[in-house]
């Protein structure tokens, strides 16, 4: 079976990771009582390898929605808009979510530190993009973002 986790570090200290699982019910049943320890959730997602995918699917929406939110807090330092006030507007709408909330304002005080190391991020985006092409997948905005990202690590940030 496997059992890929989301939350990053912060849910791995509070024990809030979402844990996709792949593999036989059974399987995923006799060792739930040790994924519930650090899990918010726990799902079965089909069979060996689905959790896998179930990460790779997260890691796209992450990967894409983080490079928005870094573009759009640029736009709005060139517009010369007020970050605090426009995070804390934006939250509150269609732009609502947990990386805008969490992530915005350490980006505004300019503190980068990780909460996922890149060279994690490239890889399971590497990944995303083979299993794209096993499948004939077209996904151009994955493409550019993981250019991007690949710039990042070169970068040695």
């Amino acid at each position: 079976m496997d059992a890929p986790v989301s939350g990053g570090d912060l849910g791995a200290q509070q024990g809030t990771l979402v844990t996709m699982t792949g593999g036989s019910e059974d399987a995923v049943e006799s060792v739930r009582e040790l994924l519930d320890i650090y899990s918010l959730e726990v799902a079965h997602m089909g069979a060996a390898g689905a959790g896998q995918h179930t990460k790779l699917a997260n890691q796209m929406m992450i990967a894409q929605i983080m490079s928005g939110i870094c573009e759009s807090l640029l736009y709005a330092e060139k517009a010369g808009l007020d970050h605090d006030k426009l995070i804390k507007l934006l939250s509150k709408g269609g732009a609502r979510s947990m990386w805008l909330e969490n992530c915005g304002p350490k980006m505004i005080r300019r503190d980068f530190s990780p909460g996922f190391l890149v060279e994690h991020f490239v890889k399971d985006l590497g990944m995303v993009l083979d299993e794209c092409r096993r499948m004939n997948l077209s996904v151009p905005g994955i493409a550019l973002t993981y250019q991007l990202y690949q710039t990042i690590m070169a970068q040695g940030k």
